[in-house]
């Protein structure tokens, strides 16, 4: 074989990995988010659409689409708080109030952007909701709930 056939053919090799390596890891990701995503509504805030510049020819210029949500993450249920009394004596006599079921059970506030297919793009519009799960360790990570169904 000449050197040539043997180069090419290792470079074939290599992409094909890469490829396949690609393929894998986006589906431990699905799978991850299967597993430990919180699913919650978001709202679409925004439309993105970014052209690549550095994928020019003379006819096609390849964009990229987001969308930007924003959603509240959702927190966990402290159920000690809700079994203590209202209102209860303590040792001197004195009676004290528990409010803190009464606050409202609301976690933080997130901005980010998921990145789309043009159809998913085309589908939205500003003020939609959607649902979409992010992870607890990072809570800016968030995909579309439909990528992963």
């Amino acid at each position: 074989m000449s050197q040539n056939k043997i180069i090419i053919l290792l470079v074939l090799v290599i992409f094909i990995a890469i490829i396949i390596f690609g393929y894998f890891t986006k589906q431990n990701r699905i799978e991850i988010y299967k597993t430990q995503g919180i699913e919650t509504i978001a709202r679409v805030t925004n439309l993105i659409q970014k052209r690549d510049r550095r994928v020019q020819t003379k006819a096609v210029r390849k964009s990229k689409y987001y969308l930007e949500v924003s959603y509240f993450t959702q927190i966990e249920k402290d159920t000690s708080a809700k079994s203590k009394k209202m209102i209860s004596k303590n040792e001197d006599g004195e009676y004290t109030m528990n409010f803190s079921h009464l606050k409202p059970e609301i976690g933080e506030l997130v901005i980010t952007v998921i990145p789309v297919t043009l159809s998913q793009y085309k589908k939205y519009q500003v003020d939609d909701k959607v649902q979409v799960l992010y992870l607890k360790d990072d809570i800016e990570s968030a995909i579309l709930k439909e990528d992963i169904e």
